[in-house]
């Protein structure tokens, strides 16, 4: 396919007839597109189409689904070199790296609000100095606080506030009760969490009663703490009020910082004009969404955290699951831990199940978002789990792995003498795989950190390090150990100093199975900051 160099500007009119700088399909069929050999900082993706007959139909582009913009048919009705091309995809550039990044994520802006268009009511939602109620895709406050003259509607976004976080939020917002003679004075957004300073922007100064303003703005956390950060809309009034109203629409909240990277984050306007050009790009929250097997295991797993996750946790956890269960790795795990975790005790959950949630023994460091830290001595995490209750890993048909996130010494993960992984000892991965006595396989790592891991079948045992293979040897007798699986230790007196961030035990992974186990995991810990 012919490379496609960057337009000036997102004006596919104006393009159109240079096939240099714009490629052109007919659009009669679901469409899949791959980019392999385009200059991925340059080639995005946008769509119009208007079938004459038939469709809809879907388009793919790098595997990622694409966002459809449906334009008249008198718009597009044209033809080039005397072929027509309606309907068609258009694949062109983009104005700048932020929407270049967003056109490319396939629609994954996620939209950390949930139930922002009030369609299941005021679900999500409470009143701050006032009462909520909703209908017909709003929600109303009424303030019933004379002492108060700063009221607002409020939801949790994030279960731990991370500070210099920017943020966009938009909303629509009409003041339509002053509670008498009393004038409200601004409209704001802001960002609260206990014991940190407030973190708030004035959306629209002198706001007139009776009048909608949708407006959005772009907002900064204000500092990192343990307590949830919550989103609140406010009208602040000229004086204490009880009684005045405000009703708030469509209310959407972007992790710009997450999304963009640390001083990528687009401005408001750039946000505006990818989500006008764009609309699809803001994903629907899961909870709003019909229930799948990811779904339903994203759910189940966060009703098992003390500490709930957030909405845009949530959608990471479901992205992780969604991914492995595409690919066919969840089902061949007993076990996976996601360490780096907002609290201890999600950290200490086994995803694939509660028959093997860990136990945190001589008290290992738990770091937020980071993982466990061994201390070489004493401390480690037990599975409570033997080898001969495990479902899928056997004695000829096993894998296991940790992520490692700082280097150290030690084993990090074991089940008894005849099976264990030692991630680095000068250079090599120091390995059993169900191996009751002999040598231990010493294979080279490339590498201190990253997901390590040995797969074991009949004919083979594997050594991984980042999703590649870095030796394979014929595998031999096997046998299977009664010890507990553990964690940053082995079964005799060899304990890790490394901080691991992922665990996981199963059934043997291939190749293809590996990929994509440590894609999905790189993905994850990458969102929360900890790859």
């Amino acid at each position: 396919m012919a490379t496609l160099p960057k337009l000036a500007r997102h004006d596919w009119v104006a393009a159109r007839l240079d096939a240099t700088k714009i490629r052109r399909y007919s659009l009669t069929a679901n469409l899949t597109v791959d980019p392999t050999g385009w200059p991925t900082d340059q080639v995005v993706t946008a769509i119009y189409t208007q079938p004459a007959t038939g469709g809809p139909y879907s388009v793919t582009y790098a595997g990622q689904p694409v966002a459809i913009k449906t334009t008249g048919a008198t718009a597009v009705d044209w033809s080039h070199d005397g072929t027509d091309w309606r309907p068609r995809v258009l694949i062109e550039a983009a104005d700048t790296a932020a929407q270049r990044t967003a056109l490319n994520m396939g629609g994954r802006l996620a939209n950390a609000v949930t139930n922002g268009d009030f369609a299941n009511g005021t679900t999500g939602w409470s009143g701050f100095w006032g009462t909520v109620s909703a209908s017909g895709g709003v929600i109303t406050l009424t303030s019933t606080n004379n002492t108060n003259n700063f009221p607002g509607v409020q939801q949790i976004l994030s279960d731990i506030s991370v500070g210099g976080h920017v943020w966009w939020v938009r909303a629509s917002v009409k003041v339509t009760n002053n509670g008498g003679t009393n004038n409200p004075m601004n409209i704001y957004y802001s960002f609260k969490s206990t014991g940190l300073p407030d973190s708030s922007v004035a959306a629209v100064t002198n706001p007139a009663v009776g009048t909608e303003y949708t407006v959005s703005k772009t907002l900064t956390t204000s500092g990192t703490g343990q307590s949830p950060l919550n989103l609140l809309v406010r009208v602040q009034w000229i004086a204490n009020v009880n009684g005045a109203t405000f009703e708030v629409r469509n209310v959407m909240a972007v992790n710009l910082t997450e999304t963009f990277g640390a001083g990528n984050e687009p401005s408001a306007a750039v946000m505006d004009s990818i989500v006008a050009r764009h609309p699809n790009l803001i994903t629907t929250p899961v909870s709003a969404a019909i229930p799948d097997a990811a779904d339903v295991a994203a759910a189940g797993l966060a009703a098992r955290m003390a500490l709930r996750p957030s909405r845009a946790r949530l959608e990471r956890m479901n992205r992780l699951i969604r991914s492995l269960m595409s690919a066919g790795v969840w089902g061949k795990l007993d076990a996976l831990y996601l360490l780096a975790a907002h609290s201890q005790q999600a950290a200490q959950l086994n995803w694939i199940g509660a028959a093997q949630d860990l136990t945190a023994v001589n008290a290992p460091l738990f770091s937020i978002d980071r993982g466990f830290t061994g201390n070489g001595t004493s401390a480690y995490l037990d599975t409570n789990t033997p080898g001969g209750s495990l479902e899928r890993y056997t004695g000829n048909n096993a894998s296991m792995g940790v992520y490692v996130r700082t280097p150290g010494t030690g084993v990090d993960i074991s089940l008894g003498q005849p099976a264990y992984l030692n991630s680095d000892s000068s250079g090599n991965m120091m390995v059993k795989a169900n191996v009751d006595g002999g040598a231990e396989l010493s294979i080279p790592n490339g590498g201190t950190t990253g997901l390590f891991a040995w797969t074991r079948n009949a004919s083979a045992v594997s050594g991984y390090r980042a999703g590649a293979l870095r030796s394979e040897v014929a595998s031999g007798p096997n046998t299977l150990s009664g010890s507990n699986l553990l964690i940053l230790r082995d079964a005799v007196s060899s304990y890790s100093t490394r901080q691991l961030s992922a665990a996981f035990a199963g059934s043997n992974l291939t190749a293809s199975d590996m990929a994509a186990l440590n894609a999905a995991i790189v993905a994850y810990l990458a969102s929360i900051g900890a790859a």
